[in-house]
């Protein structure tokens, strides 16, 4: 999907398990309804396929789903 133009994609992480571990904490639930959790994935998706052309041609017709979706509830 074209992370690698923006990160370093490593196949082991920096620091030890237990180190790794002891440092993440729990994120509290969200709650999501419907309509945010589809304003959520457009948003991804356009990012994504700001990311490179492969992924424009990709996600293009999902964005135009999502989007038109949108338009009809919001009228």
């Amino acid at each position: 999907m074209g992370f690698a133009r923006f990160f370093t994609l490593m196949e082991a992480p920096l620091q030890q398990p237990t180190t790794l571990n002891d440092a993440l904490e729990e994120l509290p639930e969200e709650p999501a309804d419907e309509e945010g959790l589809r304003d959520r994935i457009l948003e991804a998706h356009r990012i994504l396929m700001h990311m490179n052309e492969h992924n424009r041609e990709q996600f293009q017709p999902l964005v135009e789903m999502l989007e038109s979706q949108d338009a009809t509830t919001h009228n």
